[in-house]
Formats: structure tokens, sequence, C-alpha cells
């Protein structure tokens, strides 16, 4: 099942923009729909192409094509010896060639220079970061590629997939007039918002959804993606390391049952170093499986001059997932999650989902992830703002309420003690969108779940 997703958008820009200059490279995690997006997107807009995918040595990346690559006598025998391999005629400037999972022959890769500068025709890379940081040590990258990543569906793209358009509509001119959804209306996008989250925006999962509802078939195909996630971690971790990125990994479950996100070097070995741990941090947040928060040391309208590296948080690049890990090894009928988000009967302790998937969705907009810790005055009360995002020259933090809202001490310290940075505040909550004027400082805004794509 394919579904519209905003990064279509960006394709058409980069083809229209580049006009030939550059490559085009989308970095994502395993299944999250790059392949189908790029078959889609170059079916649409070229006269013709040839798609080579590495992985694939039986049927696509034969040994003839292989061989093209390696003997070719220059590009006309290059471009010639894929025309007839693959049946194809290329037409200058109205083709593409698609290198998908480019990782598994970076010597493809390195050819992009030589390609792009030829300029007869558009080239489109797909892959995994982590694999591509790997087998790409021995190659020089090629600085005429444009690199965009792909996340799995946000909220707003599985509205679209399950029929829900005009309800979506609804919700953006609601974030644009600033005025709270119909009652009727808020209690069906929050109904929604937990099937999302339920389901999480892996593509398979969600076709698996509309096709038939059935969340127990939602669930296995988020295992498997699981497993594929931790042999791919695997192949990266070095099996006598006190810490590696399969290691956190794993040892995020626990963090989630103790409805937690932080990562601390002390959580290890003794003997581990902070830099060891940063490093399997770093490796983990390139596989994509992961988003990364990042505690900002000097608040500014920039809030990307320097980090306090001694702990960072660390969500699950999909809630859908992070529902189906936490009871990894439980029967479906055990995981309780499902039944409390499905009946909107989750208790206190299962707020973490919420701040997971606000995460989620500031990483789907764009935004990187940024938090701040601190304490107020002499207290020795740890204050912690859960996200910051900046726009324009100001700042904007954000606090995931999952219960009450109507106290938000840190939030307001941390406003009022950056009050020349702030452009305005977010309280994310379950109900209706309301705004209020604090001091004729700046307006304070209660965002419902289901509007944090409109950020």
């Amino acid at each position: 099942m394919i579904f519209k997703r905003n990064i279509s958008e960006r394709l058409l820009e980069w083809k229209s923009t580049s006009n030939g200059r550059t490559a085009l490279l989308i970095e994502g995690a395993r299944r999250v729909g790059k392949t189908t997006i790029v078959k889609e997107f170059v079916s649409k807009n070229y006269s013709s192409s040839i798609y080579i995918d590495f992985s694939d040595t039986k049927r696509s990346f034969t040994k003839n094509v292989r061989e093209t690559f390696e003997d070719s006598d220059g590009l006309e025998d290059f471009f010639n010896r894929l025309m007839l391999l693959f049946s194809v005629r290329l037409e200058t400037r109205k083709s593409a060639i698609v290198f998908d999972e480019v990782q598994k022959y970076p010597a493809a890769r390195e050819m992009i220079k030589v390609l792009v500068d030829d300029g007869r025709y558009d080239y489109i890379e797909t892959g995994s970061l982590i694999s591509l940081k790997k087998n790409s040590r021995s190659i020089l990258i090629p600085s005429e590629e444009e690199v965009v990543e792909m996340f799995p569906l946000g909220f707003d793209e599985f509205m679209v997939a399950i029929g829900e358009d005009m309800l979506l509509e609804h919700i953006r001119q609601s974030f644009s007039d600033a005025k709270p959804l119909a009652d009727g209306l808020h209690r069906k996008a929050m109904r929604l918002f937990r099937t999302y989250m339920a389901v999480g925006g892996m593509p398979q999962s969600v076709s698996a959804y509309v096709e038939s509802s059935d969340y127990h078939a939602c669930d296995r195909i988020k295992k498997n993606i699981i497993n594929l996630y931790r042999e791919d971690l695997e192949k990266i971790s070095f099996k006598r390391a006190s810490v590696s990125p399969l290691i956190i990994y794993d040892r995020m479950q626990s963090l989630y049952y103790n409805h937690g996100f932080e990562i601390r070097a002390s959580e290890f070995s003794k003997s581990t170093r902070l830099q060891a741990c940063l490093n399997s941090v770093s490796e983990l947040e390139k596989s994509k499986t992961v988003n990364v928060a990042y505690d900002v040391i000097n608040v500014d309208p920039t809030l990307s001059l320097s980090y306090d590296m001694s702990d960072v948080k660390v969500y699950s690049s999909d809630t859908g997932l992070l529902i189906s890990r936490i009871f990894y090894d439980s029967k479906f009928e055990e995981n309780l999650l499902y039944k409390s988000l499905i009946l909107d009967k989750m208790s206190v302790n299962e707020g973490f989902l919420f701040e997971n998937v606000v995460a989620q969705m500031l990483r789907c907009s764009g935004f990187a992830l940024k938090y701040n810790t601190f304490y107020n005055g002499d207290s020795k009360n740890r204050r912690e703002i859960d996200f910051l995002i900046a726009k324009g020259k100001k700042i904007y933090p954000i606090e995931v309420k999952s219960s009450s809202y109507r106290t938000h001490t840190s939030i307001d310290e941390f406003c009022e003690k950056h009050r020349q940075y702030i452009g305005g505040s977010y309280i994310i909550y379950s109900k209706g969108m309301q705004t209020e004027d604090v001091g004729g400082k700046y307006v304070r805004t209660y965002l419902p779940f289901y509007m944090v794509f409109c950020l």
C-alpha cells in the first residue's frame, strides 16, 4: 500500500532546483518507506529510469551489473551497458538512475561526483546512515549530494492514510485560528491520535491497520522490525564492549519500564568513559532507530552552541515500536499498553509514551531535539524543560502534560529566567486548544497532542 508522504514535496523541490547539479540521498531507518517513495516519485516525474537495488544480487545487482560498474570503458560505455542490461532507454535530462541500498556498494556512491558532473541524468540514492558511515570510510564522500531524512509516518500522514483528510483540515484550521475544535471533533481527534500511537508510523504496520484494523497484525509486524534493527546494531557493536549501540538499545527497555529516557555513562560499568557512551549513542542516533535530545547549556536563540554531554535523552523513533518493544517477550493479549491507549485508560505512570510521541512528531517536523535542566535560585530542586524549539530569534519551551496541566512551575520559571528570548510557550496536553496572555510578556498556548505537527 502506497501512502502520501510529506517528503514527496522535498523530492519535487530538489528536482526543480537542482536540475541535475546534485544527487539526492534519502537517509532513514529500515522499513520507513524509502524505496516505495522513490519508485513512486520516479515513475511520475521521469520518462524512464533504471533502478538498481544493491542488496538484491540475484535480480538487480547481478554479476553483469557489478562488472559494468567495475570494468566499463568510460561513461558512454557504462550507460550503454546499463541500458542493455535493464532494457531501458535513458533520455538526457528526462531520466533517472536510482541507487537503492547504496550502502551495500560504496563504489557506486563514490561515482556520484563523475555522474553528476556528466549531467545527463538525475540520481537518487537511498540508504541507512548507520551502514553508510560504516561502509563509506574508505571512499571519498561526494560533495554533490543533497541529503534528506525520512521518518516514520507523522500523525498528519497517518490521518491521510486512514481517510481522515477532512478532520485533518479542521485541525490545521483550528491551529491557525488559535481556537479549539468542537467537542465532538476533539474527542474523535484524540481517539485517532491514541490509535496512531498504538499502530505507530511504520508503513507496514499502518497498512495492516488500514486493511484490517487488526492491532495483533500490527504488533507482529513491529516486532519483526525490532528484530531487524537489533540485527543491524549487532553488526556495529563490539561483543566485549561494556557499552555499545546494541547494549544501549536493549538497556533502553529497562529505562522505559522506569518511565525515563535519560542515558548516563554511570548507567554502565564504572570503567566506561563518558566518550565511549556518547560515541555509542551517536551511532545509535545515526541508525535512525532512536531520536536523541541534548541538554542545552547556553540558552539563546541559536540553541546549538553547547550541550551538557554528561547525559542525553533517548527516545524511540516510533512510539508504536516502543509499545511493542516494552512487551516484546509477551503475547499480544498481555500487552496492557494497547488497552490503556485505545480505551483511554492510561495511568499517570504511562505518560512517558506521550513524551516519546511528541519527540517523534517534532523530529518529523524537522526540529532537532533540545531540552534544558536548571536549578532556580538557591533551590535544590532540579527543573527540566521537556523540549525547546527556536523560531526566528525567539525560543519556545515545551512541556508535555499527560495528566494535570494546571501546574507548570518549570516552564514558568524558565520563561522568567530567559524572558528576553521567549517568544511564547507550549503546554502539550489532551484537552482542547486555548491560549492565555502571561502578564503581557508572551502567550502561553495549551496545545492538544494531535496539533504538535502544526508547530
